[in-house]
């Protein structure tokens, strides 16, 4: 027997060796991979369907103006809303149960589930087989009024199985198919095989290294050839997800001061007027009071500001209450309150409505304005003008905010509209801005059924024309 003869039988033997170990160490852990991965998943599911039901518990609670529930009030809503909790094919349903194991509540149709947990502290899960069929059953610890419970839910992961069971079908077939084609090719290019492993090796650890903008050769049109273009996708992946995470925590250390600045503009009527009221002892009480009344009145903005913000940035908000609201009225407020920060920065500001009505959030458009007007506010030097109107045209309201400040150029047009994008950074961080308020407005509008046109010129100035669904005042 030649010599090539002995290193190809070799050769194969060791291959197919090692290809047949591989594959089972692969099929194994990925068995193992993916029925952990379908447990947490299973687990996730279930403290968001319990975090659903304290949700919904705190809810009911508040609704009934109620501090705390008794363990019998707390158990009829927790039945209640058990009762209407949605199943499917993958969520069967689950059972609450109270620290003695006692069911309390479960979901329509649901009968106990069989499986008994140990007492822990944290969630658990175990994979069932029933027959043919697959199942997960999660035990996840909950505390709902100071009261302790364990949600206990079932999964139905037959899809799964099948998917794991056709996995391994696949895997040994094409383990198979290419061993035989390797077989055939093995002895001719084994040395050049060798060497590109090596180069690949190589850039897979700078990859790994931390270099994830760099991509390996891709070479050839054989697995080596795959392998790398999947090392490249992996690297592609990983480089976008820290590019992501790193654009989180910065929009998160961002948010405070995006929410101060929403506060900004009542807190700094309240800080005006009561700095009057205490800097001017001689005002006539007619004055204290209307100073006092301003101050409550922006304490109250403040407060359903602050909820309406929250409302729109956290729980992205699709509807809203809507009545019909005074434009000029709503102007005149928006005017006093925003008259001493204007001369405070020496800047003057001019609002004038017709007599025309909309439907509106009157806080979500009270907030509209005021960001407008501080965007603008904020663009201008010392003596710039702000200038705010609003006129029925036929069917709608027309309302413009106008300044003579310094204006944007055809590039920052295109971002404005991006949370956090600022057109001056050193500007609005002077100011005290933080980016937030045009996609705020964007929003506030996209809320009304409305529209917002921006018209800029560098050095010249910006409008803003809002565009709303006028209503007839009855």
């Amino acid at each position: 027997m030649r010599l090539w003869q002995k290193v190809f039988l070799a050769t194969l033997a060791l291959f197919f060796g090692i290809a047949c170990s591989m594959s089972i160490v692969y099929l194994k852990r990925s068995s193992d991979l993916m029925w952990k991965r379908e447990g947490e998943h299973a687990v996730t599911e279930t403290a968001y369907i319990a975090g659903n039901v304290s949700f919904a518990l705190t809810n009911a609670r508040l609704k009934e103006g109620k501090l705390v529930y008794e363990e019998n009030e707390l158990i009829e809503n927790i039945v209640e809303i058990c009762e209407d909790q949605v199943t499917d094919a993958y969520f069967l349903g689950f059972t609450l149960t109270d620290k003695t194991g006692n069911i309390i509540a479960a979901t329509r149709d649901m009968q106990e589930i069989a499986y008994t947990f140990p007492a822990s502290e944290t969630a658990q899960y175990v994979l069932e087989q029933q027959g043919d069929r697959f199942y997960i059953v999660t035990s996840v610890p909950i505390t709902m009024e100071m009261y302790r419970y364990v949600i206990k839910a079932l999964f139905d992961v037959t899809d799964v199985a099948q998917e794991m069971e056709n996995q391994k079908v696949e895997t040994i077939l094409i383990s198979f198919i290419t061993g035989i084609i390797i077989t055939i090719f093995l002895v001719c290019i084994i040395r050049s095989m060798l060497k590109r492993l090596s180069i690949l090796d190589r850039q897979a650890r700078e990859i790994a290294a931390g270099s994830y903008d760099k991509r390996i050769e891709e070479k050839g049109n054989d697995e080596l050839r795959d392998l790398s273009h999947d090392m490249n996708e992996l690297a592609g992946a990983v480089q976008e997800k820290v590019q992501k995470l790193e654009k989180v925590a910065e929009e998160r250390e961002m948010f405070i001061g995006d929410f101060a600045h929403e506060m900004k503009t009542p807190l700094t009527s309240i800080l005006g007027y009561s700095q009057m009221l205490e800097l001017l002892p001689s005002l006539s009480l007619e004055q204290q009071k209307k100073y006092a009344g301003i101050i409550r009145e922006e304490a109250s903005r403040m407060k359903a500001l602050s909820s309406k913000i929250l409302e729109l940035t956290v729980l992205h908000a699709e509807t809203i209450e809507k009545k019909r609201t005074d434009i000029r009225k709503l102007f005149e407020e928006v005017n006093i309150s925003v008259q001493p920060v204007f001369q405070e920065d020496g800047k003057s500001i001019a609002m004038h409505s017709e007599d025309v009505f909309i439907n509106a959030d009157e806080t979500l458009l009270g907030s509209l304005l005021y960001n407008l007007i501080d965007n603008a506010r904020k663009a201008g030097d010392t003596g710039g003008e702000v200038v705010v109107l609003a006129k029925a045209d036929h069917d709608n309201v027309i309302i413009t905010v106008s300044d003579n400040g310094c204006g944007m150029c055809e590039e920052e047009m295109k971002k404005i509209f991006e949370p956090f994008y600022r057109v001056d950074k050193a500007r609005s961080r002077k100011a005290g801005g933080a980016g937030l308020g045009l996609s705020l407005c964007k929003r506030i509008v996209e809320l009304h059924e409305g529209t917002m046109h921006i018209e800029s010129e560098k050095g010249k100035g910006t409008i803003v024309t809002l565009t709303f669904t006028r209503v007839e005042y009855r």
